[in-house]
């Protein structure tokens, strides 16, 4: 059985290349033999991989937690601002008209008797 090896730049790992008719035995031969097929390299980045997968998510779900929020935050707002706005309407009293005086009256108060 011919096994071919290759190494990885990106991965840092070494691939075997096993043809596909090999038997069982001849596998499990390639197999163990070195260079291993994951090296301590393709671990590290797929634990890295995987950190950074799980931060990303996190992230998308912090995100959708502070959207769902801030909606409810503004409906909230929304709320209370249309039940402050009804409370002025209920509350409001216009002020009293001012009392009607003859005009007469007013220049005789005012002191100047011009007829």
């Amino acid at each position: 059985m011919q096994v071919s090896h290759d190494f990885d730049n990106i991965t840092g790992s070494h691939i075997k290349h096993i043809p596909p008719a090999s038997s069982l035995a001849a596998i499990r031969d390639a197999l163990s033999s070195s260079p291993p097929i994951i090296t301590l390299t393709s671990i590290q980045q797929r634990e890295i991989a995987l950190a950074t997968w799980k931060k990303i998510a996190r992230e998308k779900e912090n995100r959708q937690k502070r959207k769902e929020e801030n909606k409810e935050n503004h409906r909230k707002r929304k709320e209370e601002n249309k039940d402050n706005r009804r409370k002025r309407k209920e509350n409001h009293v216009a002020p009293a008209p001012p009392p009607k005086v003859s005009r007469l009256k007013s220049i005789i108060v005012s002191g100047c008797r011009t007829y």
